[in-house]
């Protein structure tokens, strides 16, 4: 465990009530804020640690990419669907001595693997390749896709995950429980399971090779809209979590801005309030989805709206932006053809 690091406590969905993002600097203050939040709310850190921080705040750009992320969940599908390709992918990492560690999350599952240091957000993107990759050994689709970003959170061990029917704990497992059925998994996270930490295999993955975003061939798939607005696959990935970052959703609300004005930077104050309410329905019937925006609070967000919209920002651009911030999940329809003469500044 790392210190500084980034920690956050949000309620269950549509409560509309969590801490802002902090830093705990030694293991006191994260046990201290474990205690005072767990049973309570939603308890997490962050899945990947950073260099630098400045003013209590992590610096981006420092982050330590050391680590890929898998998150298993089967919405609404039983959930020993996500267990069977849990199992798949743990024999699969055995087999190939990769060094990992997984966890039952309480309403699914985590795998992390661990692999050669890298700094930076641009770093991200052979972490999602190997995801790629990980994803083919899978039999149901349950490894979720939207994690895979540098500023995600993930719930901290032996916490309970206020969103599972049950209230089920956070707990570490052990290849030996890779015998056990799903009933049995659930039974044991009905409690905490406090047992020294395990990892497993030798191997550091080497994180594959990827061509830079202009000389790619192959186009991501448009994901599946959770409203009714299109959305960029790199902001679905970032904002449909339990808790986006800030900025996140500021390029969220940035990007709808500019497609319900055409990109007008002046509108009328008419349309300002038309949009504005376009763009707060729109996230509203998102967070009645899934485990998004368990901190939703429909005052706060109104009101960032409102300055967006009236204040006229414009959406993020691809290479000045998304790409080098780690946002960018591949190469999807914005960006264009190299032998086109549209710009990633075009919608």
């Amino acid at each position: 465990m790392k210190f500084p690091r980034v920690v956050w406590a949000g309620s269950i969905k549509n409560m509309g009530f969590g801490t802002p993002r902090m830093v705990v600097t030694n293991k006191e203050q994260y046990s201290n804020f474990i205690k005072s939040y767990n049973n309570k709310m939603n308890v997490y850190t962050s899945v990947y640690d950073y260099e630098l921080f400045r003013n209590s705040k992590q610096v981006d750009a420092s982050v330590i990419v050391d680590r890929a992320f898998l998150d298993f969940d089967s919405h609404n599908e039983p959930i020993s669907k996500s267990w069977e390709d849990v199992k798949i992918v743990v024999n699969k990492l055995l087999e190939l001595d990769y060094k990992f560690t997984f966890f039952f999350s309480g309403n699914g599952f985590h795998i992390f693997v661990f692999g050669v240091t890298t700094y930076g957000n641009s770093n991200i993107r052979p972490v999602q390749e190997f995801w790629r990759t990980v994803q083919s050994w899978t039999k149901n689709g349950t490894l979720d896709g939207r994690v895979i970003q540098t500023s995600r959170l993930r719930r901290i061990p032996n916490t309970v995950n206020m969103n599972s029917s049950e209230c089920y704990y956070c707990i570490p497992l052990l290849v030996e429980d890779l015998n056990k059925s799903i009933v049995e998994i659930l039974q044991m996270a009905k409690s905490p399971r406090k047992i020294p930490r395990t990892e497993y295999g030798n191997k550091l993955v080497s994180w594959p090779d990827v061509k830079p975003i202009q000389l790619e061939m192959a186009k991501i798939d448009i994901p599946e809209r959770k409203g009714s607005l299109p959305l960029l696959p790199c902001l679905y990935s970032a904002t449909m979590v339990e808790n986006p970052s800030h900025e996140a959703r500021v390029y969220l609300v940035q990007w709808y801005r500019d497609i319900l004005s055409l990109g007008n930077r002046n509108i009328d104050i008419d349309s300002q309030e038309k949009i504005t309410e376009t763009i707060f329905k729109e996230i509203e019937s998102m967070t009645k989805k899934d485990d998004i925006w368990i901190d939703w609070n429909p005052n706060v967000t109104r009101k960032a709206i409102e300055y967006i919209v009236k204040g006229g920002y414009s959406a993020p651009q691809c290479d000045s932006s998304l790409i080098p911030k780690g946002y960018c999940i591949g190469r999807c329809w914005r960006y264009p053809d190299t032998d086109d003469t549209q710009t990633t500044q075009d919608l």
